[in-house]
């Protein structure tokens, strides 16, 4: 459906290249409501003021952003996603969008992603930190030393270390 008039945004997925345009989870209301009032928009907002925050004890509660894409499986096209990278939202719009099926505009969010890499872990995802997260007894320190070294040195220096922490992956081009 994504480009259709059902869905007429489209999420883009670069994840060798670190990084994922999501487009947020508001849809037309009647009455119309505010984007930042959607579930997961306030989530990810929130998210946002740890993630973007110059102090180290904010970036060491921000967690982080998981994103999955859906993908077909034995020709099922729902229930099937594959992981695409962690990383941290580098920037947020407010956009306006038109749903062609109900001939209607609304206002969203559009999430840029910034997917951090994991060449230190040979590109494996540990979901130990992520268990470790949820476990109350750890401190947040205790956590931090599961997490992937990208994400460590981000939590360190904060903004000026993003684009080191940034995947890219090494493609020919022919």
């Amino acid at each position: 459906k994504i480009g259709s008039v059902d869905t007429p945004w489209q999420d883009f997925f670069d994840p060798d290249m670190g990084h994922i345009r999501y487009f947020g989870d508001n849809k037309i209301q009647d009455p119309p409501r505010d984007p930042s009032s959607a579930r997961g928009n306030g989530n990810l907002l929130k998210q946002f003021s740890l993630q973007a925050s110059e102090d180290i004890v904010d970036r060491k509660l921000a967690a982080p952003i998981i994103c999955f894409r859906a993908v077909s499986v034995n020709g099922k096209a729902k229930g099937n996603v594959q992981f695409e990278g962690f990383g941290l939202i580098k920037k947020i719009e407010r956009i306006s969008q038109f749903d062609g099926k109900a001939g209607e505009s609304f206002t969203n969010y559009v999430f840029d992603i910034v997917v951090f890499d994991m060449s230190a872990e040979n590109e494996v995802f540990s979901w130990d930190w992520i268990t470790a997260r949820r476990d109350a007894s750890l401190s947040v320190d205790e956590c931090l030393k599961l997490a992937p070294k990208s994400w460590q040195e981000w939590v360190r220096n904060g903004e000026v270390a993003v684009e080191r922490c940034r995947r890219r992956i090494s493609k020919l081009m022919t």
